[in-house]
């Protein structure tokens, strides 16, 4: 019954800590920061957890033998609290794991945007054709947004974020005006010259 409290402290000692880490905000401002955490989260997911999963089953086959023998004391903490905890840590190492994705997901789209705008931009295209590019292109970006939204990171991904759509917007919107602009005249113009 000892080795069992004790076993069961120490498992609980160390979800709390890492429940704790992981329900604080999350910070990243750069890459290497970012990189940091997600082999932290390596590291936890691959070499903590199956660790401590050894010991999480350790203490059940304590629970049960302590059921098979019907003691008449109850073992604290019951093992019941102890599968919630690691639960919740589980649960909360996925959902991390989830919003990381979707983070890098959101910035390569954001990237893969920005080409696509520097390559319409570049092209000699007619208004009705670089119009067409750009609506697609601003679908794609208000789908972006949509997905940011479901992120659970710091306000400052969420600012970077918000700040980048916001400027590809602003390109967009200025080359649909640009293109919307009638060129009949001055564009000749300036060409005869």
């Amino acid at each position: 019954m000892t080795e069992y409290r004790n076993l069961a402290s120490d498992l609980i000692k160390w979800i709390k800590t890492k429940l704790d880490f992981l329900n604080r905000e999350i910070k990243f401002k750069t890459l290497e920061e970012f990189e940091t955490f997600e082999n932290f989260s390596y590291v936890l997911k691959n070499d903590e957890l199956s660790k401590y999963n050894q010991l999480l089953q350790q203490l059940r086959s304590i629970d049960e033998e302590f059921k098979t023998f019907q003691y008449h004391q109850s073992l604290e903490p019951d093992i019941e609290s102890i599968n919630l905890a690691w639960h919740e840590l589980e649960r909360s190492v996925h959902c991390i794991e989830n919003d990381l994705n979707k983070y890098k997901r959101l910035a390569i789209d954001l990237d893969l945007i920005e080409r696509d705008i520097a390559n319409i931009e570049s092209k000699q295209l007619d208004s009705h054709s670089k119009m067409n590019y750009m609506n697609e292109i601003q679908s794609k970006l208000d789908q972006i947004l949509t997905n940011y939204r479901t992120l659970l990171l710091s306000n400052e991904q969420i600012q970077n974020l918000l700040e980048r759509i916001h400027q590809l917007h602003l390109r967009i919107n200025i080359n649909l005006n640009l293109s919307s602009i009638p060129t009949n005249g001055f564009h000749q113009i300036l060409k005869q010259e």
